[in-house]
């Protein structure tokens, strides 16, 4: 009677929990408080450097990990309403707007794009894409625009086809190759683009011509096809298109996963998973944890995340979708997880709430629910039986319940093929009486052994006997927590702090003790699972999967992955708290949750980092720092605070990752150091010398990047202790010495010039005063004395007068030319040559320029004396009957040239003029102006000297 009830009971609870769902996934999620600008988010792209880009109702975002960078109309974009983002191949980013066309980012600059912009014109940009040429498309409803190197070209006009333009104006699009483009639109039109002529050729879409239902979404395997994702789910081939078997739903942005599955995002269903091998189709939604209902863009990222842009929701993840949970929010009552057992094609969990069924992943009912169920076992007849606080029960597959004891017991177990059962005093046989002293928490058959274990020791029983264990060693080692059967000759026992490797020859046991103690990461080690690659083994919150081969053969702790579930459990995880189904999951307890997962599936936690440098200080004070490959940052002595911030492009888990580092170049620093979730490292008052950093980084769950980052600098040693300091003093003191003594000769020189310009100044007020003497004093008395001679009739000495006379005005003209200080340079040159002309035997050649004020006073007086000069040593000299005389203005510069044909002289243009006072006046002169003197002089070959003056340029 009592066993009908049991079973009415447990029709009961099956009709109350079939509505429930039992699949629960984790998801994380990102709003306006986490630094997102705007819930509304459209379009999401992973770029280059690992961070994703967002567009938002409010602006473009770009997240790392940590942190939401945002672009907005204060950072130069046209609008906030951003519909799409787009990396093209130089890594450049564009932002496309719902009503303001495009802008450009590239390096944080924001830029306008105003060409593109003006044919653009105010459509919503819905798709951008990049040609194999480097053209960047644009689609609108309004066409589709080409964009290379500053030159924009209209493709396709809607506006302008002879089609309607409802029947051109698209939605999305895809590049199905280089001269491809596939698009389509919001009334089910699907059409090809050629790029080389510009041809329009519609594709046939099942079930078109009757529902007209719109297109949004394209995307393309690896195998060239492309995926249309509308109201229902298309593939197209390259020559046909294809409907596939999924349930109606609004697929609104697609992307092929790293596995081949499709991912889509739903409109007002969460998200699809779409396997195109399987044909299977699984729809992830609120029911299944999904925190949104409508979304518009999906992304998976290089660590297999999943990333969906919701309307209203915000921004979410999904980080594993391997991983089941069960909890009170999908239909397990209780979560104190004490057993569970596979029977009759169902997974049965005993808890303290009663034994749930679970059929394909979802609670379908519940056994015993007034009892605490502590102990699933099968029996040999194959029916369950069940250890309860009630007593003793064993259920057969048509459900019928047989009473085995109505006491309570702690469990059930099944030793040698007999059922014991678990009281306060020990452990007992239910058919013979038989007691052992034992207090076992878990047993399993190995060999002819039956295993038990309990905190404080190891029990191997055979034929109900319990067997010495002093031979294996195990007697010394406590805090028994969990064992798991390698095969029926091979046994892996955790205790505090090692891992025990026992194996079975001829029924004797040897045991070999790894130490674990030494990794930090399972100092907390708690449970152990075996599967054919990997021992699973857990610790707290983390689950660390190692090398079992590397364990058996080298007994070598290797983490061959790891998976860390810290942030989605609730509760710490249980001492043997794994266990491993007919299916290959792994099921996992903790005090408030059940959950499972695929390891064949969980593989994002395999991926290592892309480790980079955030930022680099100096004092404090941020600076750029060299890229990989360039030369090291140089350091001076005094800037002796240097930081470095370290980042690891990881989303799996960013509060999880951590860094070690090095620092080559200083004895002492140059081991890795432990792991540490600090990302900045300081370094003060190192000595001189070249470093060089390096970090590794991990991804959150125990993977490492293998290439370390490196950045190289250099101090500089002080300068009172560099080794050429003294010598550099030497030489400054030498410097000084020299200087000194160039000085003293610069001074010297000065006053030479100043004694020489003294000295011909004085020479000219000289030559002018006695000429002025020679023509007002003698000259007026020979004038006055021929004519008194004359009048007197005394012709001969008239005549012997006026020939004094005329040679007094000559000296005085020689003396001081009056022409000079009247009429300039040029008129003083001319007289000169006359006078040479009519006194000499000589044909002279002249061309004379005004100067146009080039010179002064001075310098005309120089030139004039270096022409007189020049010309008496010529007349006395050179025996000479042709001469060139020439005086220009030459750009910048005044030019006089003298050239004769006589006999020239010796002379030696890299040694200053000697010999007669002649040219050493003439150099001195040239020196006192600043003018440039070059005598070519070859014997027999006459002589040219040259003289040229810079002046300034009029203004």
């Amino acid at each position: 009677m009592r066993g009908l009830v049991l079973i009415a009971l447990h029709s009961h609870v099956l009709l109350s929990l079939q509505p429930a769902w039992s699949q629960h996934y984790h998801f994380e999620q990102y709003g306006i408080r986490d630094g997102l600008p705007h819930a509304e988010v459209y379009d999401i792209i992973q770029a280059d450097d690992h961070t994703l880009w967002l567009a938002t109702d409010g602006g473009a975002s770009r997240f790392n990990g940590y942190t939401f960078t945002n672009y907005t109309t204060r950072n130069g974009l046209h609008s906030n309403e951003v519909s799409r983002v787009f990396q093209d191949r130089s890594g450049g980013i564009w932002i496309g707007h719902s009503a303001k066309g495009v802008n450009y980012i590239r390096h944080d600059s924001v830029y306008s794009m105003t060409d593109l912009n003006q044919v653009l014109g105010s459509s919503r940009i819905r798709d951008m894409a990049e040609g194999c040429d480097g053209s960047v498309y644009f689609f609108s409803p309004a066409g589709i625009v080409a964009y290379q190197d500053g030159e924009v070209e209209v493709l396709l006009d809607s506006l302008a086809t002879q089609s309607s333009a409802s029947a051109i104006a698209h939605a999305g699009m895809v590049l199905a190759d280089c001269q491809t483009l596939i698009a389509g639109n919001f009334l089910g039109n699907v059409y090809t683009l050629s790029l080389a002529d510009g041809e329009v050729n519609f594709l046939e879409i099942p079930g078109y011509e009757q529902e007209k239902l719109p297109i949004y979404s394209f995307t393309q395997d690896d195998l060239g096809r492309i995926w249309i994702g509308g109201m229902r789910l298309y593939l197209y081939d390259g020559h046909t298109v294809v409907e596939m078997d999924v349930p109606p739903r609004r697929h609104q942005d697609m992307q092929i996963r790293h596995d081949g599955t499709l991912v889509s995002a739903l409109e007002g269903h969460g998200f699809g998973l779409f396997d195109p091998l399987s044909g299977e189709f699984t729809q992830v939604d609120r029911h299944k944890g999904f925190p949104a209902i409508y979304n518009y863009a999906i992304c998976e990222d290089h660590e297999q995340n999943i990333w969906i842009g919701t309307y209203g929701e915000g921004l979410a993840m999904s980080r594993d979708l391997s991983t089941v949970y069960y909890d009170e929010t999908n239909g397990l009552r209780s979560t104190l997880v004490l057993d569970f057992a596979e029977w009759n094609d169902a997974l049965y969990i005993a808890t303290n709430g009663g034994t749930f069924r679970v059929v394909d992943n979802v609670i379908v009912d519940t056994l015993f629910t007034f009892s605490s169920c502590r102990s699933l076992d099968i029996l040999a007849n194959g029916n369950l039986l069940v250890g309860t606080h009630r007593g003793i029960r064993e259920v057969d597959p048509q459900g019928r319940i047989k009473r085995l004891t109505d006491f309570e017991v702690y469990g059930s177990l099944i030793i040698d093929g007999s059922i014991w059962y678990k009281d306060g005093r020990g452990m007992h046989s239910l058919a013979a009486d038989l007691h052992l002293n034992l207090r076992s928490q878990e047993s399993t058959k190995w060999g002819p052994y039956t295993v038990l274990r309990n905190k404080d020791e190891i029990t191997f029983l055979k034929e109900s006997q319990q067997l010495a264990v002093a031979q294996t060693g195990l007697e010394q080692y406590t805090g028994y927590r969990s064992m798991d059967l390698i095969n029926d000759r091979e046994l892996l026992l955790l205790s505090d702090h090692h891992i025990h490797y026992l194996t079975l020859i001829d029924s004797k046991v040897t045991a070999h003790h790894i130490d674990i103690s030494s990794d930090s990461d399972l100092d907390m080690a708690n449970s152990i699972l075996v599967d054919d690659k990997h021992l699973w083994i857990s610790s707290r919150n983390h689950i660390y999967a190692l090398s079992l081969t590397r364990l058996l053969e080298d007994h070598a702790i290797e983490k061959a992955e790891r998976s860390d579930f810290g942030e989605k459990l609730s509760g710490y995880l249980m001492d043997d708290g794994m266990w491993r189904d007919g299916k290959g999951k792994i099921w996992c307890k903790t005090l408030n949750q059940l959950w499972a997962f695929d390891p064949r599936q969980n593989s994002s936690s395999a991926i290592a980092p892309q480790p980079s440098i955030h930022s680099v200080k100096v004092n404090q004070i941020p600076v750029e720092w060299p890229s990989a490959g360039r030369t090291p940052m140089s350091l001076d002595y005094r800037d002796n605070h240097l930081s470095i911030a370290m980042q690891a492009g990881s989303f799996a888990h960013p509060a999880g990752v951590q860094y070690r580092h090095r620092l080559l170049g200083l004895s002492g620093l140059e081991d890795w150091s432990p792991a540490t979730l600090e990302n900045e490292v300081v370094f003060s008052y190192r000595p001189d010398g070249d470093y060089q950093f390096e970090f590794v980084a991990s991804n959150g769950h125990g993977v490492w990047s293998d290439i370390p980052v490196k950045f190289s600098f250099d101090i500089a040693r002080p300068y009172w202790r560099r080794p050429n300091f003294w010598i550099s003093a030497t030489g400054l003191f030498l410097i000084l010495i020299l200087g000194a003594i160039s000085y003293d000769s610069r001074l010297k020189a000065r006053h030479r010039q100043e004694v020489l310009r003294r000295t011909y100044g004085a020479h000219e007020e000289e030559r002018l005063r006695l000429s002025r003497e020679i023509h007002d004093s003698i000259g007026q008395q020979l004038s006055f004395m021929h004519r008194r001679l004359k009048k007197n009739g005394n012709m001969e000495m008239a005549k012997m007068t006026q020939s004094v006379l005329a040679e007094s005005r000559t000296l005085s003209m020689g003396l001081h030319p009056p022409s000079l200080s009247r009429f300039g340079l040029h008129a003083a040159l001319s007289d000169l040559l006359d006078q040479l002309e009519s006194q000499h035997l000589i044909t002279v050649i002249r061309e004379i320029e005004r100067p146009d004020d080039g010179l002064n006073k001075e310098e005309e007086t120089h030139f004039y004396r270096i022409a007189q000069e020049c010309l008496h040593n010529i007349i006395k000299h050179a025996h000479a009957d042709q001469l060139i005389f020439s005086l220009m203005r030459k750009d910048d510069a005044v030019v006089m040239r003298i050239e004769d044909n006589g006999v020239g002289f010796s002379f030696d243009s890299d040694a200053p003029p000697s010999g007669g006072l002649g040219l050493v006046s003439v150099a001195e002169r040239c020196q006192m102006i600043r003018a440039r003197l070059d005598i070519d002089s070859i014997p027999g070959a006459g002589t040219t000297i040259l003289i040229s003056k810079s002046i300034d340029k009029p203004q």
